[in-house]
């Protein structure tokens, strides 16, 4: 199981190795607990496109943590791995990826898959302008006014994308302890 680049790279040695990315992966899931701490604070003061924003944020570092898990366990490229450091796209893309089955065999008598992680940098970004609404004051051009954060983000869009993070985070948990797995082969054994 590989991402498409992966698999494109062929099996050339990773440019980063060693213990580094496990505590790499522990940074990033002590920031997801505390990023969702904070805006579990933020919703219950009130602050809704503040909360919105942190828990966008934790989605994120969470898809940061799954592509360093998956990059420990040779399944993502090595331009995946440094993406996840500067785009936020891939993150919350590869948050939500999906694992592809291809029937591989010439004998159609047979089944021999190949399992490829796939992912859409494009589908998520709705909630990524939600983010960056949550955060600066805009402009609406038509009415020759101020878009303000505040009027941005609902208690219920801030609520939901809370609960949606700490769904996927605990879900992910449970399948890495039940499969004694890190990463997306705690989701595909």
């Amino acid at each position: 199981m590989k991402t498409k680049l992966k698999e494109q790279s062929g099996n050339v040695q990773k440019k980063y190795d060693g213990p580094w990315l496990w505590e790499l992966s522990k940074a990033c899931r002590e920031n997801v607990a505390n990023l969702v701490e904070s805006a579990e604070l933020l919703l219950d003061n009130g602050y809704y496109a503040q909360s919105f924003a942190l828990s966008y944020t934790a989605l994120e570092e969470m898809g940061k943590d799954l592509i360093v898990c998956d990059y420990i366990t040779d399944i993502t490229s090595d331009s995946e791995f440094e993406a996840a450091f500067f785009d936020h796209k891939i993150k919350v893309a590869y948050q939500h990826s999906n694992c592809a089955l291809e029937n591989v065999s010439t004998d159609e008598h047979l089944k021999n898959y190949k399992a490829t992680i796939v992912y859409n940098k494009e589908k998520y970004k709705a909630w990524f302008d939600l983010r960056q609404n949550s955060l600066y004051v805009g402009i609406n051009k038509d009415t020759k006014s101020a878009k303000k954060p505040t009027d941005e983000v609902s208690e219920k869009e801030a609520d939901s994308m809370l609960n949606h993070v700490k769904r996927m985070n605990d879900d992910r948990l449970v399948y890495e302890l039940m499969n004694e797995r890190i990463g997306s082969k705690a989701f595909y054994k």
